[in-house]
């Protein structure tokens, strides 16, 4: 029988967790008999509006905000059976309700930012008590919540859902690849891009990759973490392109020859599986998440070894050999991660 969802739709077209929602959605609307979406922005999808079973709520409160508890418990519709929230920030006491826990990186900062961290931790621990079921993106962050909250004995609670990549496979390895390094991810400190721009002004300062470009994409600003330091490297051989839509990006990854993946701390982390699918051989950080999720499909290097990436970045640009067996390799790789089997089991927890 099919039943009511609420949904959170505000991070829509918004970083990864905007893909949660925005790969799951269509499948969601053919399942639900009606589906309320929770919005903070004037929505001109006429496919959306003209749907009968789908209905919009609108938010003005701040994502995160103490006010948005208030407003969307007090807006909520009174007949769903279940909603769905794509983070954490669901509101303390809606029921029959399901969240997503990414990863505790606002928990673990508490060093920058205090209360914060404070804040994450407590609307954490009591949507935990308070969730049907926990859902989060890899084993890593899955071991994460269990350390934090060890008290709370949910370890049954938590399900390992691992996301998909953009059906977009590269149709030829042949494809005319330009002189371009590409990075991925909003521009914060855990993203350790600064350990990559030094790498690439070593590779710079190399006659052979004279011609090189270092391109990250990403949000560069509006950020509570934001890297200001590594900002300062731009010029125009390091670009900060900010960020693009789903199209412009697709235009990158087929562009570019490498990708470098620095992240000092991830949930999951799609872009490497991403480029992957593109055809493109992956230097990553050897942090645990990165392991568990790309295995031996990439490269890798410690994170603040910047000496070492440049290495690994020089050996695989002038080793065609090698180029061409990391590209076979993450394109036989990626596959493991599609939205198809993310929306099945996505399905499987909310009707259950």
């Amino acid at each position: 029988m099919k039943k009511t969802i609420l949904i959170d739709y505000r991070w829509s077209k918004k970083t990864g967790i905007g893909r949660h929602v925005d790969n799951a959605l269509p499948v969601l609307i053919k399942s639900f008999k009606k589906i309320y979406l929770l919005t903070n922005q004037d929505i001109d999808d006429l496919y959306l509006k003209n749907l009968k079973n789908v209905e919009l709520i609108k938010i003005n409160s701040k994502v995160y905000s103490l006010l948005e508890q208030f407003e969307i418990y007090f807006k909520r519709p009174r007949d769903y059976d279940v909603c769905w929230f794509p983070n954490y920030n669901a509101p303390i006491f809606l029921k029959n309700k399901i969240i997503h826990i990414h990863d505790l990186a606002h928990v673990e900062n508490f060093k920058r930012n205090f209360l914060k961290s404070l804040y994450s931790y407590f609307l954490i621990l009591i949507n935990i008590i308070f969730s049907k079921k926990i859902l989060t993106v890899s084993e890593f962050s899955k071991k994460k919540i269990l350390g934090f909250y060890p008290y709370l004995f949910i370890k049954n609670k938590v399900k390992v859902i691992y996301p998909g990549v953009f059906n977009n496979p590269v149709t030829s390895l042949s494809n005319k690849r330009e002189k371009i390094i590409l990075s991925v991810g909003t521009i914060k400190k855990r993203k350790n891009f600064i350990t990559l721009v030094k790498a690439f002004s070593k590779l710079a300062n190399d006659t052979f990759f004279r011609d090189h470009k270092l391109m990250i994409v990403g949000q560069k600003s509006q950020l509570g973490d934001l890297d200001y330091e590594v900002l300062k490297y731009e010029s125009e051989k390091i670009i900060f392109c900010g960020s693009l839509s789903d199209n412009e990006l697709k235009n990158i990854f087929a562009k570019s020859e490498l990708f470098v993946f620095p992240s000092l701390y991830e949930g999951f982390g799609i872009p490497p599986i991403e480029a992957m699918q593109n055809g493109i051989p992956v230097i990553c950080s050897d942090i645990p998440v990165l392991k568990e999720v790309c295995k031996n499909a990439v490269a890798y290097f410690s994170p603040l070894e910047e000496n070492e990436l440049y290495k690994k970045m020089k050996f695989i640009l002038k080793d065609e050999k090698i180029k061409k067996a990391m590209i076979e390799n993450g394109l036989s790789y990626y596959k493991r991660y599609s939205w198809k089997n993310y929306n099945k089991d996505l399905l499987n927890e909310l009707k259950s």
